[in-house]
């Protein structure tokens, strides 16, 4: 249990408070400055917390519970509620919530839309989980129940709410520095307050790099980059170039696709069956080979695409669209999720597809992927602060446009930051033709490569590993094999099946990953 002066359980002055993850504070402890604010401001007091966390407070006098999730649900909650049994649970995990179920005579039931947003998307939608009786506590929000009533409420804290306004764009790009030199400090000087050394992830592309980098920049020191990937890919001659000029020590953890012949009911575990395995096991994977006792946690750049304008100036997504979100854009079973129409509906607004993606893509996948490494370090990204996630939402998209706006801040304030290529288009992001060019070069590239069957440029080349390894193939098959009559329902077991059947290395990782994450909540996943 690292960073213990954050996290905690206490039991004082009518109140059981419990925090799991990291706030930004001055000196104080945690537990004592959320107790003092808590009996200022009441549960108001969440909005003005920084850092990445969750966690509840029981109010002995109010006889009132309150659970809540931070800005960007970093860390996860789970829960079950029923007025009429009077029975609620919460945990940071789902499958912690379905075991207790489990053991009080509980029944489960798949959520159709959840297995088929799993089949398609590669991840839940909205707040769901893989079975109806429990749901995932979106971003932001508050739940309050009061025990003498047994009414539950859920509030919202935060919000994405666009509200952009004309702002000369040298302000702006001295606005997102400003925002960006204090969110990197912030984010690691939490390792100094503990004496831990600094871990960070650094690949060919922009945003790992950008944060350390900066960190570097800011004059942090005892800095430990690793990489990850296909061995002898851009990602790997980027990251080891940039580690050097900065100085770092580097580990590069070489993949070959090994790591799917095994440990994918671990794989499913960690991620709590909310995304695709396959989504997040090479890192998994690459983390736990290293020592990390001396760091507190790992710095990534997670988001920083989306922060910077990967989806602004888009229409709204329709069901018909909408699957560029999705790991198989398959509109034949996207289509059949139900909930799905009214759930776009709330996004037809300027800035709504940007929204859109940020709740359903990122609180939903690229953090869930984030949670599979919780009970080993902590991930961090100066991205996620929220002072800075607000500004950049407000933006116009006319700037934000192929992130031009990221492009030229970088370029004008930290030019070094461009100083090496980009794995993204293989050429130096010096500006946004260049990129806009060298990214599509590299896609058809890539495109040829995969037709005529060579290997092409990439982290995780899925379909390289399964032609090479026909031992992937058979273990895929296997566990489909075993997994497939947990589903009983017609419809869904013949998506599953015709998915698998496709033969491609996604789309058979996908049913399998689709079918265990639903055994994990029914109880029924092997060790």
């Amino acid at each position: 249990n690292t960073h213990q002066n954050d996290r905690f359980l206490s039991n004082e002055d009518d109140l059981i408070i419990g925090l799991e993850g990291l706030l930004h504070l001055q000196e104080e402890k945690a537990a004592t400055y959320i107790a003092q604010q808590y009996k200022q401001q009441g549960i108001a007091f969440i909005n003005d917390l920084e850092g990445q966390f969750s966690g509840f407070i029981y109010d002995r006098t109010l006889s009132k519970l309150y659970v809540f999730t931070d800005h960007i649900s970093s860390k996860a909650i789970y829960y079950h509620y029923n007025k009429d049994t009077r029975l609620f649970a919460f945990a940071s995990k789902g499958q912690v919530v379905a075991s207790m179920l489990h053991d009080v005579g509980q029944t489960l039931n798949i959520d159709h839309d959840a297995f088929k947003s799993a089949l398609s998307f590669g991840f839940m939608l909205a707040d769901r989980t893989p079975v109806n009786e429990i749901r995932k506590l979106t971003y932001g929000s508050v739940i309050e129940l009061d025990f003498n009533s047994f009414e539950l409420n859920i509030n919202r804290h935060f919000q994405l709410v666009p509200d952009i306004r004309p702002t000369p764009y040298n302000e702006i790009l001295d606005s997102v520095d400003q925002l960006m030199h204090r969110a990197v400090k912030q984010e690691w000087s939490k390792d100094l307050e503990y004496g831990y050394g600094h871990l960070s992830q650094l690949s060919g592309g922009l945003d790992s790099r950008v944060n350390v980098m900066l960190a570097h920049e800011y004059g942090f020191t005892d800095i430990h980059t690793m990489t990850f990937s296909q061995s002898n890919t851009s990602d790997m001659r980027i990251a080891s170039q940039v580690s050097k000029y900065i100085g770092a020590q580097h580990t590069s953890v070489p993949l070959n696709g090994s790591f799917l012949s095994h440990s994918v009911p671990d794989y499913v575990r960690a991620s709590d069956g909310l995304v695709v395995f396959f989504g997040a096991a090479h890192a998994y994977n690459a983390i736990q080979t290293l020592s990390l006792q001396k760091f507190g946690q790992l710095h990534t750049g997670q988001i920083g695409d989306l922060v910077f304008g990967s989806y602004s100036g888009r229409a709204p997504f329709s069901t018909s669209d909408v699957g560029r979100l999705a790991f198989r854009n398959d509109s034949s079973i996207i289509e059949r999720i139900e909930m799905l129409p009214s759930l776009l509906e709330n996004y037809t607004f300027e800035g709504g597809a940007e929204v859109c993606s940020y709740e359903l893509r990122v609180f939903n996948c690229a953090l869930v992927g984030d949670h599979m490494h919780n009970h080993i370090i902590d991930f961090a990204s100066p991205l996620y602060n929220k002072k800075l996630i607000e500004y950049c939402l407000n933006i116009p998209d006319s700037y934000k446009l192929n992130q031009s706006i990221y492009l030229d801040w970088f370029n004008s304030r930290h030019p070094h930051i461009a100083k090496f290529k980009w794995q993204k288009s293989g050429f130096r992001p010096i500006n946004k033709t260049l990129t806009k060019f060298g990214t599509l070069r590299k896609k058809a590239l890539n495109r040829a490569y995969t037709t005529f069957g060579f290997e092409y440029d990439h982290m995780n080349p899925f379909r390289t590993w399964f032609q090479q390894k026909p031992e992937l193939t058979t273990y895929m098959t296997s566990l489909f094999d075993q997994y497939i009559d947990i589903v009983n329902d017609k419809e869904l077991k013949g998506l599953a099946t015709s998915i698998f059947q496709h033969g491609d290395a996604i789309s058979m990782m996908t049913a399998v990953s689709a079918l265990m994450s639903t055994a994990l909540y029914l109880n029924k996943l092997e060790e």
